[in-house]
């Protein structure tokens, strides 16, 4: 677990989830990523997501995933600012993920 902190206090978080033994093993996972909400909109989020990403590669890690849901739009923001790509793993990917795009004002959808 990271935390971004201010006077000693938490206000965002991220954690690095090791999957050891089961379908996703062995890539970890970015997850549980919050902000306080007297908090957010600062890239703090980001901020602790980088720091997950840096201690993942200091440790090897190649690759990375993470799960979050269509309407989380400012996180989904913030995960394609650090350079994940949305997977488009079954036929309704594609129209919401060009969906999500058209919300967050984000002119060049891929082309899946």
């Amino acid at each position: 677990s990271f935390f971004v902190t201010r006077d000693g206090e938490p206000v965002a978080t991220a954690q690095l989830h090791l999957h050891v033994d089961d379908g996703y093993a062995p890539m970890p996972e970015l997850g549980w990523v919050a902000a306080s909400p007297r908090h957010r909109g600062h890239g703090l989020g980001f901020v602790a997501c980088l720091a997950v990403l840096r201690h993942a590669k200091s440790e090897s890690h190649r690759e990375i995933f993470l799960r979050t849901d269509d309407f989380r739009l400012p996180a989904i923001h913030t995960y394609l600012k650090l350079g994940f790509q949305p997977w488009t793993f079954d036929p309704s990917a594609p129209d919401r993920w060009r969906t999500i795009y058209q919300k967050l004002g984000i002119p060049d959808v891929p082309a899946w």
